[in-house]
């Protein structure tokens, strides 16, 4: 199930624009200060600026899940690109594995969603799916439980909600289980959807815990549940979500993912050096009603962990490390090197052009 993007808070950044966010945003270690005055560029320049850019203009994307805290540097980039020019149809999916079906079956350009689902994929063969940057290189899922279940142990026997069984919210507390000395198959695993409706069946008493991403986890803390676990105290080499497109879109059109790459680690990094202007950008992003002070929390978490791809998020080695954990969990039926179903190109170029984060 997938549901089109309100374009109301683009129409709220376009006011930020004018304040020099989305400028700010594609500056790269710069700091905010100097260019906080800046004002958007005239209709005429940003024409111009366009007709100069890698097509095709028009793009459509399908994100794993709503923007939050986590993925902030998604809708920082989108109103980049739009504002040079590019035409984006933004659908929101349940799932990194509807995303990565939609992706295989050519009705989405560019995918968001967990690695894991673009390395699933590629067992199957045929034209390849294949990641070419990492906005979450550190999973930022937290175990939530009801208030009666303060430990790992108290999970066992009992109904644990995910996504989608073989979904990355079922395989990583199934390996924070496993590295805690604990059986995850002594866990009756439920399926309930994305992490609304996790904290929805966890409300109901469907189910006694499931992780949540941190924003949505705060919102539960707040609420009267407990916060027992961080995943990435335990899978700090795991890759959390990525950008993927086919190896037949990305050998047509190298160009335009570099540029997708440009401009989002670019909001990365201003998301980054830029907390305050970060917090009323995500404020907005949630129509203002959001509390200031948990998305505060959330984004110290995400700061605290690593959690934005500053520097493309992608390295051999925690790419190889991501392959064997799926291997080990039985995700896939034999190991996959990176190569196989990601790239370094685009992400080694950024660093080489910009330096390191």
């Amino acid at each position: 199930m997938s549901r089109p993007l309100s374009r109301r808070s683009f129409v709220r950044l376009a006011a930020l624009t004018a304040g020099g966010l989305a400028v700010g945003a594609c500056r790269g270690a710069e700091p905010s200060a100097a260019p906080a005055g800046a004002s958007a560029p005239a209709a005429g320049a940003a024409a111009a600026q366009a007709t100069a850019l890698p097509g095709p203009m028009k793009l459509k994307m399908g994100f794993s899940g709503a923007f939050d805290i986590t993925k902030l540097p998604y809708p920082i980039a989108l109103a980049r690109l739009r504002d040079q020019g590019y035409e984006i149809e933004t659908t929101i999916m349940d799932s990194a594995v509807i995303t990565s079906k939609t992706l295989v079956a050519g009705e989405i350009d560019i995918g968001e969603g967990a690695v894991s689902a673009a390395i699933q994929a590629n067992q199957a063969g045929g034209d390849r799916l294949r990641v070419f940057c990492s906005i979450n290189p550190v999973t930022d899922y937290v175990i939530v439980t009801a208030p009666d279940v303060t430990s790992l142990q108290g999970l066992i026997g009992r109904r644990v909600g995910v996504a989608r069984l073989g979904s990355i919210s079922h395989f990583v507390p199934r390996v924070v289980l496993q590295r805690n000395g604990l059986d995850p198959d002594a866990v009756e695993w439920i399926a309930v959807g994305g992490t609304a409706a996790r904290r929805a069946a966890l409300y109901s008493g469907a189910i006694v815990g499931g992780v949540m991403h941190i924003e949505e986890a705060l919102l539960a803390q707040k609420d009267g549940y407990n916060i027992i676990y961080e995943a990435a105290k335990v899978m700090p080499e795991y890759i959390a979500n990525g950008l993927m497109a086919k190896d037949s879109f990305i050998r047509e059109h190298p160009a335009l993912i570099q540029h997708l790459t440009d401009v989002v680690v670019d909001a990365a990094r201003w998301a980054m050096q830029n907390r305050d202007a970060a917090l009323q950008f995500a404020k907005q992003e949630e129509g203002g009603e959001a509390d200031l002070a948990m998305l505060g929390a959330a984004y110290d978490a995400m700061a605290r962990n690593k959690g934005w791809g500053v520097d493309g998020g992608l390295t051999a080695d925690n790419m190889n490390a991501t392959a064997q954990e799926e291997f080990e969990m039985q995700t896939i039926e034999r190991p996959m090197p990176w190569e196989e179903w990601a790239t370094l190109d685009y992400v080694n170029h950024y660093v080489n052009e910009k330096g390191k984060f």
